[in-house]
């Protein structure tokens, strides 16, 4: 059947101008998904983004029009991402973009986002440099800048009582960018408590040329009270298992790159992280942060991982703009909209979107998003301003230790 507007009898649309990417859920209106589709931690921010997709069409869509999901697959790759983000860009209808999920990808796809007049929603983008680019307002971050994620690595290594550390660092605007901050806040805090040396070592690698046990060595023989891997899982998991075979295991920091479920199963020995402390943007804390794991669990009979909450948050704040614009289905008037997905007079959470479009129902030009990762207010760059979580890795688990500010405080509240 058709309405003779391109519309099937249960009320969908179909999604022009696909070729790499494919439609993953029918909808009337649609967004599009660009990850890295083979990552584990992907496939769970993929999750995410369908349980997100599922309470807001079951409580009535947009205007009791169902949203539908484009998926493509970046395969973590900037020559790629920028293809797909392209493809989307040119897709019709498809009102914007939860993605892209690395930093150097969501830099690499500027010009293409700009192009396709469609924003960008990226729930693990995570490099400074993102925050200064020209971007004609159409790139935006559920997750935090490493401004604060290396501030509070450089706290967590002084209270440690940590002077020297080596810092094996993938050579991407998001490694680069995460060993600038650490390397200026670790001289800055030491300098500022006194009695600290506060050097540190650099370690480069790329992904096509890791060698892992010379790394290993290289640090190794300068003596490090502890080693910071700005890696991504299966380099971290193959710097990691070097050290271990050569005897050797060092006081670990890690960063958001290889929280992984698998992390420990890859690096193949149960010891050689234990008692390892990271960072990762979004603490796990709060009601609302609850009601979404608990909704994941029994969707996917898994648990979430730190960017399941912020894929999660970006689907729900990219549905409320498109609610919001006079046009859901127009990219520029949905990147408009995303300002007043906050500071409304009406607040809603995850799974409360019933609550949401009784209100734009009614009139409100203006809704509060808290979401399960914060309360996901964007500031004038598309940039939140969130908590870090502190974590462990205990009995070859992850362990939440503590909560940060990105002021380097205890968190009083999410």
């Amino acid at each position: 059947c058709d309405d003779g507007d391109g519309n099937g009898g249960d009320g969908t649309r179909s999604v022009s101008g696909l070729e790499a990417c494919t439609l993953r859920l029918p909808g009337y209106h649609s967004i599009g998904y660009a990850l890295k589709g083979t990552s584990e931690k992907a496939e769970l921010v993929r999750k995410a983004v369908i349980l997100a997709l599922t309470e807001i069409n079951d409580a009535g869509g947009i205007a009791g029009r169902s949203v539908g999901l484009v998926e493509c697959d970046t395969e973590g790759n900037p020559a790629v991402a920028v293809e797909v983000i392209s493809e989307l860009g040119a897709a019709a209808p498809l009102s914007g973009i939860v993605g892209t999920g690395a930093s150097s990808t969501m830099v690499a796809v500027l010009e293409a986002a700009i192009a396709g007049a469609r924003p960008l929603l990226s729930p693990a983008a995570t490099s400074p440099e993102i925050t200064g680019l020209q971007d004609d307002g159409y790139l935006f971050r559920t997750a935090v800048s490493d401004d604060f994620q290396g501030n509070i690595l450089a706290r967590i290594a002084i209270r440690e009582g940590i002077e020297r550390v080596t810092i094996i660092f993938v050579k991407n605007s998001w490694g680069e960018g995460l060993r600038e901050v650490f390397d200026a806040r670790f001289g800055e805090v030491w300098e500022t408590v006194g009695g600290g040396t506060a050097e540190t070592q650099h370690l480069g690698y790329t992904t096509e040329t890791l060698d892992a046990e010379g790394l290993v060595g290289q640090a190794r023989a300068w003596a490090p009270d502890a080693v910071l891997l700005i890696a991504q899982e299966d380099e971290g998991a193959a710097l990691v298992k070097a050290a271990a075979n050569a005897g050797w295991q060092p006081r670990w920091l890690l960063t958001d790159g290889v929280k992984s479920p698998n992390l420990v199963e890859k690096v193949g020995a149960p010891d050689a992280l234990e008692g390892a402390l990271g960072t990762a943007p979004a603490a796990p804390l709060g009601a609302e942060y609850e009601t979404f794991e608990a909704a994941f669990q029994t969707a996917w009979g898994e648990a979430p991982f730190t960017f399941s909450a912020t894929g999660y948050d970006a689907a729900y704040l990219l549905v409320t703009a498109m609610a919001l614009a006079a046009d859901p289905d127009d990219g520029s008037l949905v990147r408009d909209a995303l300002a007043v997905t906050s500071g409304g007079d009406t607040t809603f959470g995850p799974g409360e979107w019933a609550t949401a479009a009784a209100a734009i129902a009614a009139g409100a030009t203006a809704l509060d998003y808290r979401g399960a990762s914060g309360d996901v207010d964007f500031d004038g760059n598309g940039d939140v301003q969130g908590n870090i979580e502190e974590w462990a890795i205990r009995d070859g688990g992850f362990v939440t230790e503590g909560c940060w500010t990105p002021a380097g405080d205890p968190c009083t509240t999410r």
